[in-house]
């Protein structure tokens, strides 16, 4: 399960660089087991209607499973800290809210070994403040 806060773009000098970017904070709740994720970066939004979107995030996490396991089954990040991008499909039900089919991936970038990194396809619920 995810849920992602959206903000509106940021405007000042140094965030017309970025573009049309949106600060985002969300978390991937991985029910039955203990990885979670909880993010923090900057997402790209391009409209092909007003109700169809793209998106695709970029930024840090932080993740609560193993960083070092023997089980061949654990999935081992190396690293508490990890790089994050995702790129989602969605449909907005109004101004606000919206429903979205979404790829995730973190990793250490090959900065800790091991880096087996991790990835997640999920239904996401976001909310525009």
């Amino acid at each position: 399960m995810s849920l992602k806060f959206y903000f509106y773009p940021l405007d000042n000098n140094f965030f017309k660089v970025l573009s049309k970017s949106r600060s985002i904070l969300g978390a991937l709740l991985h029910l039955g087991n203990e990885n979670h994720q909880f993010y923090a970066g900057l997402a790209w939004e391009f409209e092909t209607d007003e109700t169809v979107f793209f998106s695709i995030d970029f930024g840090g996490a932080k993740h609560t499973g193993e960083l070092e396991s023997s089980d061949p089954d654990c999935q081992r990040l190396g690293s508490r800290l990890l790089f994050r991008g995702a790129v989602s499909m969605g449909f907005r039900i109004n101004e606000n809210w919206n429903f979205a089919l979404s790829f995730d991936h973190i990793s250490n970038a090959g900065l800790a070994e091991p880096n087996n990194g991790l990835e997640t396809f999920g239904l996401q619920v976001g909310y525009v403040f």
